[in-house]
């Protein structure tokens, strides 16, 4: 891949008469590169090797789905005509007529390669994320949650659970939303839309200590420590002086105050007073 990619500068270099400037001259241009890599290449004992075929079609199937989502859906229909009745081009037709907005046309044949491949999370995936961007958060929920059965412990599928039954706006719904985003968290920590949604997820149960702390968690691992701090000083106020949320809350205050100078104490004090 390397060589091919090197080669595709060698006619650009000929028009352009790169040599002519300072470092060009001080570096080899491509087509010396190519054969000094070329020679490199050959030597490796997994130059003649070849990809398995299941490592071939699940290739396949990532570019199909990257094309779906990334360019336009008229080349999309060109790339995979419905002609093309392979698992790839049918993927990829689905997710172009998702976002064309032709969402029951999408739906029908999602249906049909769930049927066929009724253990593919990242199908029920698909069915939720069309359910819950078309604003069908109820409809999404069932397929968010069999994605997250069939790969438990993925960090995206949790969230995107989390997420659905927050939409929902159901206060029966924001218990399991937070262990939910909790699950996810365990995986990613630093992930600042997951503290953010846990954030709406207590606010949503009056919780407010614990929606303040998850804010100044978003807040913290984005770097912005004059919000993390601001927000960790506040969840104090709500939060049992015992609990390891409180504790964390002072570690969040600590650390982010260090960082700006200020001291921590004096702070914390003012703030609550």
């Amino acid at each position: 891949g390397m060589v091919e990619f090197f080669d595709k500068f060698r006619q650009s270099e000929t028009f352009s008469n790169a040599e002519r400037y300072k470092y060009f001259r001080s570096h080899p241009l491509s087509r010396e590169r190519i054969q000094t890599l070329r020679a490199l290449v050959v030597k490796q004992p997994h130059y003649h090797a070849k990809d398995s075929q299941a490592t071939i079609d699940e290739f396949a199937i990532v570019r199909a789905k990257l094309s779906g989502f990334l360019d336009p859906a008229q080349f999309v229909f060109q790339k995979y005509p419905e002609t093309d009745l392979s698992y790839p081009a049918r993927y990829a037709r689905v997710i172009a007529w998702y976002k064309q907005t032709e969402v029951q046309k999408a739906l029908t044949e999602l249906d049909k390669l769930i049927a066929e491949q009724p253990n593919n999370p990242y199908l029920w995936e698909l069915k939720g994320q069309i359910y819950f961007e078309t604003g069908q958060a109820e409809l999404s929920k069932p397929a968010h949650a069999k994605s997250v059965e069939l790969m438990p412990g993925a960090p995206l599928l949790h969230l995107n659970l989390g997420q659905t039954l927050i939409a929902t706006g159901n206060k029966d719904d924001m218990e399991e939303a937070i262990r939910q985003l909790k699950l996810a968290l365990q995986a990613e920590e630093d992930n600042s839309f997951a503290w953010r949604l846990l954030a709406q997820a207590y606010d949503g149960l009056g919780r407010a200590g614990e929606a303040r702390l998850a804010s100044a968690e978003a807040e913290f691992f984005t770097g912005n420590f004059r919000q993390a701090r601001t927000f960790a000083v506040w969840s104090q106020k709500n939060l049992d002086k015992n609990s390891p949320e409180f504790r964390r809350a002072r570690d969040i205050v600590i650390t982010t105050s260090a960082a700006m100078g200020i001291d921590p104490v004096e702070e914390v004090t003012k703030t609550r007073n």
